[in-house]
Protein backbone atom coordinates (compact mmCIF):
# COMPACT_ATOMS: atom_id res chain seq x y z
CA UNK A 1 0.00 0.00 0.00
CA UNK A 2 2.86 2.20 1.19
CA UNK A 3 3.96 1.89 -2.73
CA UNK A 4 1.03 2.61 -4.39
CA UNK A 5 1.06 6.23 -2.24
CA UNK A 6 4.69 6.83 -3.10
CA UNK A 7 3.71 6.18 -6.81
CA UNK A 8 0.33 8.22 -7.10
CA UNK A 9 2.71 11.09 -5.07
CA UNK A 10 5.28 11.21 -7.49
CA UNK A 11 2.92 10.91 -10.48
CA UNK A 12 0.90 13.52 -9.59
CA UNK A 13 3.93 15.74 -8.51
CA UNK A 14 5.25 14.89 -11.94
CA UNK A 15 1.68 16.11 -14.20
CA UNK A 16 1.65 18.93 -12.00
CA UNK A 17 5.26 20.28 -12.86
CA UNK A 18 3.82 19.59 -16.66
CA UNK A 19 0.95 22.16 -16.24
CA UNK A 20 3.16 25.17 -15.40
CA UNK A 21 5.48 24.67 -18.54
CA UNK A 22 6.54 27.32 -20.68
CA UNK A 23 6.46 28.00 -23.74
CA UNK A 24 8.46 30.27 -26.72
CA UNK A 25 5.00 30.61 -28.64
CA UNK A 26 2.47 33.54 -28.21
CA UNK A 27 -0.78 34.34 -29.37
CA UNK A 28 -2.86 37.56 -30.47
CA UNK A 29 -7.06 37.63 -30.26
CA UNK A 30 -8.69 41.28 -31.27
CA UNK A 31 -11.54 42.36 -33.03
CA UNK A 32 -12.00 44.72 -36.06
CA UNK A 33 -14.61 47.40 -35.94
CA UNK A 34 -15.75 50.29 -38.14
CA UNK A 35 -17.90 53.18 -37.67
CA UNK A 36 -20.65 53.16 -34.67
CA UNK A 37 -18.68 49.43 -33.43
CA UNK A 38 -20.23 47.46 -36.29
CA UNK A 39 -17.97 44.40 -36.65
CA UNK A 40 -15.88 44.21 -40.10
CA UNK A 41 -15.93 41.07 -41.85
CA UNK A 42 -13.61 39.19 -44.28
CA UNK A 43 -10.69 42.32 -43.28
CA UNK A 44 -7.26 40.77 -43.79
CA UNK A 45 -5.47 41.60 -39.91
CA UNK A 46 -1.37 40.83 -40.49
CA UNK A 47 1.46 40.91 -38.07
CA UNK A 48 4.77 41.36 -38.39
CA UNK A 49 7.61 40.87 -35.86
CA UNK A 50 10.54 43.05 -37.01
CA UNK A 51 13.31 41.62 -35.23
CA UNK A 52 12.56 38.11 -36.58
CA UNK A 53 11.03 38.90 -39.80
CA UNK A 54 8.59 36.87 -39.34
CA UNK A 55 5.46 38.24 -40.61
CA UNK A 56 1.86 35.74 -41.02
CA UNK A 57 -2.11 37.33 -41.72
CA UNK A 58 -5.60 36.10 -40.92
CA UNK A 59 -8.78 37.04 -42.02
CA UNK A 60 -12.05 38.56 -39.61
CA UNK A 61 -14.74 36.42 -39.07
CA UNK A 62 -18.17 37.46 -39.07
CA UNK A 63 -18.18 38.99 -35.99
CA UNK A 64 -14.86 40.82 -36.56
CA UNK A 65 -12.23 38.83 -34.38
CA UNK A 66 -9.34 37.18 -35.62
CA UNK A 67 -6.95 35.27 -33.94
CA UNK A 68 -2.95 34.35 -34.27
CA UNK A 69 -2.34 31.16 -32.78
CA UNK A 70 1.47 29.86 -32.22
CA UNK A 71 3.30 32.71 -33.04
CA UNK A 72 7.03 32.09 -32.94
CA UNK A 73 8.77 34.92 -30.30
CA UNK A 74 11.80 36.95 -31.26
CA UNK A 75 14.19 38.98 -29.49
CA UNK A 76 15.98 42.39 -30.45
CA UNK A 77 19.57 41.52 -30.87
CA UNK A 78 21.82 44.40 -31.14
Amino acid sequence: MRKVKIVLGLLFLGLGSMAYAQTTQASIIGKVTGPGSTAQEKMKVTIVNESTGFRTETETNSKGEYIFKEIPLGALIR
